[in-house]
Formats: structure tokens, sequence, C-alpha cells
């Protein structure tokens, strides 16, 4: 990836300033967002553990914005939205310009771990985490609008189609859940460990996880598991040859399975058909980089700062003996002296009188208190006083 240098945008604090070198911590990364759905932009968006964020455009990943989003706490997931981002944390929720100024913030109750929220629709949006409750809130009036209640662990990802709210969990469960009630329609026990990432495409359900090996503790698990939801049952797991920690479906490619590990591998698949280890690729192969994966489908163009306005001012003609100076740009200042002040002793305040009031308006004026009103007999231009020449000569 190509380097940015720090003098464009600033410095960052000791251990904020982003770098997409690939020797990088991975424990450092936190959330990456690609800028999903038609209406948002081609950037990478990634936050780390202090609660920094920040944006890369165009092929050489150069840096776009740079802002603190958290004071302290770790960016839990990132949600691009037309007009901003969303950038949620343990206990709060943010919205920002991809500019970095802040458009709300929205803060949790005492005692929530928020991890995972999910857009219902263009202003609704759910969050969920390790507590046992999910929380509704309008993006319009930034205001909680209902509250469901859920089983303990919480939910750690959550998806949606057109029937259900798909709600997965550190125990290695798929919650299929009622869009209105929240209430749980079907359960499927995915993995004896725990959840690492599924996703949702037509009439199926594929989930990546970790089993548990007993003493051993926990262990990737290189089976995927299928799930048919019109008949609410298990299908015939797929084998795949990395080990899957991020899946999504390319719905524009049919119902290919995009399989990815932490150590950058990739691999496609059909769900229902047998992996091949020729639909392998790399995608980073020197350190663990990969903590979420998106794909846009189509984008719009990303806005830039504009000019500087300085930068573009026209050259002026100093031959030219009608030249303005007023063309050129200065600050206000009272402290110092200008070029054109002049000496005190041949300068003396001359201030314009106001002219007489029209007699008209004298004479057909009527008083109401100590308030006079007429009408305008408009023998003078609106908003006009003319230059008295001849008086003002006389008094000079």
């Amino acid at each position: 990836m190509g380097e940015y240098p720090p003098s464009l945008h600033g410095t960052l604090d000791a251990g904020m300033e982003p770098s997409m070198d690939p020797h990088l911590n991975p424990n450092l990364l936190q959330g990456v967002e690609l800028d999903p759905e038609g209406l948002a932009e081609e950037m990478l968006w990634m936050g780390n553990h202090r609660g920094h964020v920040t944006s890369f455009f165009g092929p050489t990943m150069g840096r776009h914005s740079s802002f603190q989003a958290h004071a302290a706490d770790d960016i839990r997931h990132i949600q691009s939205l037309e007009t901003g981002v969303l950038f949620l944390s343990k206990s709060n929720l943010k919205c920002h310009t991809r500019g970095g100024l802040v458009m709300f913030d929205y803060p949790m109750e005492e005692g929530a771990d928020m991890h995972s929220l999910l857009m219902t629709d263009n202003n609704t949006l759910l969050m969920g985490g390790l507590q046992n409750y999910a929380v509704e809130v309008d993006l319009n009036t930034v205001q909680e609008t209902q509250k469901f209640t859920v089983e303990v662990p919480g939910v750690a990802i959550m998806r949606q189609t057109s029937r259900f709210f798909f709600c997965g969990h550190t125990s290695g469960k798929i919650t299929l859940r009622d869009l209105r009630s929240f209430k749980t329609e079907h359960e499927f026990d995915a993995f004896s460990g725990s959840l690492s990432d599924f996703d949702v495409h037509g009439n199926l359900l594929a989930a990546c996880g970790f089993s548990s090996r007993g003493l051993n503790g926990l262990a990737c698990d290189r089976f995927l598991m299928v799930y048919d939801l019109r008949m609410m049952r298990a299908v015939t797991p797929l084998q795949v040859h990395v080990d899957p920690l991020f899946l999504r479906f390319i719905p524009t490619y049919t119902s290919r399975l995009a399989i990815i590990s932490q150590t950058g591998q990739c691999q496609f698949c059909e769900p229902t058909g047998l992996a091949n280890v020729a639909d392998i690729f790399h995608v980073n192969t020197v350190g663990q980089l990969l903590m979420k994966v998106s794909f846009n489908d189509y984008s719009r163009e990303t806005e830039f700062a504009l000019p500087c306005l300085v930068d573009t001012l026209p050259q002026l003609d100093w031959n030219h003996d009608l030249l303005p100076i007023s063309l050129i740009p200065m600050p206000l200042t009272s402290t110092e002296p200008l070029l054109s002040d002049w000496p005190s002793a041949l300068a003396t305040p001359s201030p314009r009188r106001a002219p007489a009031v029209d007699p008209e308006i004298l004479r057909t004026m009527k008083t109401v208190g100590f308030i006079g009103y007429a009408a305008n007999p408009r023998t003078r231009p609106r908003n006009q006083v003319p230059y008295k020449i001849k008086d003002c000569g006389a008094r000079l």
C-alpha cells in the first residue's frame, strides 16, 4: 500500500497514527468497513482500539480523513450512511460526516456493552451487544423507540431479511426472530464453541465459527454450517481449505460464498457444492491484517475539500494605472498603521448631516402616542439619500 506524508494531515498521539503497513498489529484494528450500498462511496473506513477512525480512498489507499470518534473506547462497528458514518463503541453511538464533523452523539445506558448495529430501514437502526436487551433507535429524532429483551449472553452479529432478524450469539447459536416483536421463532445450534460470522442470501444461511476441543480449548472449524431456510434444517456442511473467520455471499455472482481467513487467504465456492483448492487467493501473506470484509457493488463519487481560494487569484498587472488595490486580500487589523492612513493633523471627522424630513410627510403625519405614521410621498428613490454637494462645499 502507498505511504502518505503525515504533514498533510497533522500528527496524532503516539500509538494512534494510522498506517497501512502490512506488519501492523491486528489488535489495533477494531473495525474495518467499506462504504456499502449504492449511495455510499469507494472509501475504506478503519477504527482502532483507542477510538480513532481513518478513511482511505483510491487504489493507493491515500488518507481521506482522520479524526477521533470516541474519547477512549474502541470502535466496535462502523456503518456508512448517505449523509455520514456511524461509529459504535461499547457505550456510545456517534454519527460524523465523512470529513469528521459531529452530527449527533447518542450515549448508552450504564453497563451497556454494544457490539453490533443493523440498519433496519433508512432511518431506523437496531443495536445489540453482550447484555440482555437490544435497542431500536430512530435516526431522525436520535431517540430510543423500542427495547427488546434477549437471552444471555446477548447479540454479537445481526442480519435481516424480509422474514426474520438473524442474531448470532457468542455461544455458537443463531436465532431467527420476528420482525415486529423480536421474539425467537427458530434457533440453530451451529457451533459448540463460538460463532465467528454468518451471512444470509435467499433461502440459505451459512456460518463459520469455533468448535470445542476439550482441554485444548477452541479451534477454528473448517466446516461451514449451511442451513436451508425453507425447511429450517441443516444441509451438508461445506468443508473449506482455509481457516474461515469471515464469510459473505456475493449476490451479483450467483450465490457464491467468499470465505476469508484472518491471515489473508480467500476462497470462493458454492454453498451447496464442493470447495476447490484452485479457488484460493491470497490477499495478504505477511501479517494478520484482515478484521472485517465488505463488498461494494455500486458507489458514488467522493467529495474532497475545496481548493484554497488564495491559490486561484488572478494575476495582477502592476503597470495598469487604474488597478484597484482592493483586489489584494488583507486581514483586518487595528494595531498596525496602514499606508492609506492620514496623519491626525490633516484629518478631521466630518460626518454628513441627515437631510431634513420632507414637509409633505410632516403635514400628513398622524401621531399615536409618541410614534408618527405617514404615507410615503414617493418624492425620492427607495433607500437612497442624495448628496448635497453645494451645502458640503459651502461648509468646507
